[in-house]
């Protein structure tokens, strides 16, 4: 029997250890830049389920590591921004809202699971509940999103209506909300809205209504209001409250050719309340009598705009008891020129917050875009009973270029201006406090002893903004 040879026993065994230890103790390298290589299946995860009663929806994405090295990610947090507890995240498997050193291999990836529980009954819900969660490696941080709707509302977002004729009926809310294709609703050409009485509208930060065809929200004589507003309803944990902050979302838009109607209607918070017209438009298409928008407001309130409250380009304008006010820019901004017919309203500015007081009332008849200058007659531009007051000395300008016809005429009106040597104003009272209750708190009823008490004119108006019968002719939009 051959023996075994020994000899050479332990520089094999020697060998094999080693190579057993160094490849236990092989680790891949990591990632060392600060760039954010990080790229999520969806940056923001939609929890597009509307609840009708308290429900529970599970979603999933991925985070990719496109790197040849490995990532670190020292940590994955939750943020619950809102305070609700409305989201819970699992990493790989584990559950929790914050995790620590977790490895994502070259060229791989990791799931995270997303779970949302909704009760949509509890009024205290935003719309919209937003939440971040986010990922921090080698001093580098990056954010993706959770999104999901935290009421029981109608959503529309980035809809266009094309050859339609839409109702947005009134029985739960509505929700504006912008894709990546359309910045909220968008109404064509040969389209009709129409927003029934009572409807609540709230608007999403940078999304807005704009109109080529028609609009018509709210009904004639009707006491059920319709309400626009920011989607932002939430007090957050630091007591902000959104409420009344000014710019929260786009506004309406009419544009070249539009019709639209306003009966009993507030427009809260927005850059621009209602545009009628835009400066972007093509100056030349604005110039254009045929497709001048013809717009009427009836009892319709603007208030905490960002910049202008009302501005109209060349429109076909009738307002009636109506209040525009807390603005950043010129309230009411009438620009070249058009028709424009104002009775029983009041305009007011003493500001918002961030921005200097302006006047209340623009009159022009030209306009200055990055195209060039455009210049179109005032055919006419006509306040009756009209109260426009504020902060500002100077509640009135009137830019004219002398080219083409400036028209109006002031009737009755309680004004705080300097301009009345400049004819145009007839029984008009100059430089009076009006004598409101509160108007820092939009309290425009007038005090017992207001100038504005039976200082106005019969002009066939026979009740208040309130839907109040007019016992006396009182300027302004609130009977006394």
């Amino acid at each position: 029997m051959s023996k075994t040879n020994f000899k050479y026993l332990p520089f094999i065994i020697c060998i094999i250890i080693l190579g057993i230890s160094l490849s236990s103790c092989r680790k891949e390298l990591l990632y060392k830049g600060n760039e954010k290589i990080l790229s999520f299946s969806s940056d923001t995860l939609q929890f597009d389920t509307v609840f009708t009663q308290i429900g529970t929806v599970t979603r999933f994405f991925k985070i990719e590591n496109p790197s040849q090295n490995a990532i670190l990610l020292k940590k994955i947090e939750l943020m619950n921004l809102n305070g609700l507890n409305t989201f819970r995240i699992n990493v790989d498997g584990v559950s929790g809202t914050k995790f620590e050193n977790i490895t994502i291999p070259p060229k791989d990836f990791i799931y995270v699971f997303a779970e949302a529980t909704i009760d949509p009954m509890n009024l205290t819900n935003p719309f919209v509940i937003l939440d971040e969660i986010r990922y921090s490696f080698n001093d580098v941080i990056q954010s993706s999103y959770l999104e999901a709707w935290g009421r029981d509302a109608y959503f529309h977002r980035g809809e266009v209506y094309i050859g339609k004729n839409i109702t947005w009926l009134a029985d739960k809310p509505h929700v504006i909300l912008r894709d990546d294709t359309f910045p909220g609703v968008g109404v064509d050409s040969s389209s009709v809205l129409n927003i029934e009485p009572g409807c609540e509208i709230y608007s999403a930060q940078g999304t807005g209504i704009f109109v080529d065809g028609e609009l018509h929200v709210g009904a004639l004589g009707n006491q059920d209001s319709v309400v626009f507003r920011s989607a932002r309803i939430e007090t957050l944990q630091n007591e902000i409250n959104f409420e009344e902050n000014p710019g929260l979302w786009q506004g309406i838009t009419l544009f070249s050719g539009s019709k639209a109607t306003f009966y009993n209607v507030c427009i809260n918070q927005a850059i621009w309340g209602l545009q009628i017209r835009r400066f972007s438009e093509d100056i030349n298409d604005m110039l254009v009598d045929a497709a001048r928008p013809e717009v009427i407001l009836d009892k319709v309130q603007i208030k905490n705009s960002a910049l202008n409250a009302l501005i109209a380009l060349n429109a076909d304008l009738t307002v009636t008891n109506s209040i525009f006010y807390y603005s950043g820019a010129n309230t009411v901004a009438i620009a070249l020129g058009g028709k424009a017919k104002f009775d029983n309203c009041t305009i007011y500015n003493n500001g918002v917050s961030g921005s200097d007081d302006s006047e209340g009332l623009i009159l022009s008849n030209f306009v200055q875009t990055s195209q060039g200058t455009g210049v179109h007659p005032l055919e006419s531009a006509d306040f009756t009973n009209v109260l426009i007051h504020g902060n500002a000395s100077e509640q009135l300008i009137f830019s004219e270029d002398d080219l083409v016809d400036f028209n109006y005429n002031f009737t009755n009106c309680l004004l705080k201006t300097e301009l009345e040597s400049q004819g145009g104003f007839t029984n008009c009272l100059f430089n009076q406090d009006p004598l409101f209750e509160d108007a820092n708190d939009a309290n425009f009823n007038l005090k017992d002893n207001s100038p504005c008490i039976n200082a106005g004119v019969d002009n066939g108006i026979t009740e208040d903004i309130y839907f109040s019968p007019r016992l006396s002719f009182d300027i302004g939009a609130v009977a006394y």
